[in-house]
């Protein structure tokens, strides 16, 4: 492209930045820089999911031996989550079912 038919002008050069783009579309380049990453993210997660069945586990253990141990205790964030999302998918298909009709026609 030539000069002259560029509109506008550069306002900010970061050296070398361009190189990173040409690195990412080679194999190697793709691989270390978004496969790999995306991979530990997922295992860090598999992991965190694991973590808290295992607490969840522990607590519900501890709440049928305990009997009233637990009684007056505040729910905790797996129950508070599991009640968020209990709500969550409800409200939807509540709303689907009385406002679809009259969206449709």
């Amino acid at each position: 492209m030539k000069k002259e038919n560029v509109i506008g002008r550069a306002i900010l050069t970061i050296p070398y930045v361009g190189y990173l783009g040409y690195f990412v579309r080679t194999p190697i380049g793709f691989t270390l820089l978004i496969i790999i990453p995306a991979i530990l993210l997922i295992i860090m997660e598999i992991r965190n999911i694991i973590k808290e069945l295992r607490k969840q586990n522990r607590d519900e253990m501890s709440h049928h031996k305990g009997g009233k141990a637990n009684a007056g205790k505040a729910p905790s964030f797996n129950q508070r989550s599991q009640l968020c999302l209990t709500n969550s998918t409800i409200a939807p298909q509540t709303f689907m079912k009385n406002k679809a009709p009259s969206l449709l026609g």
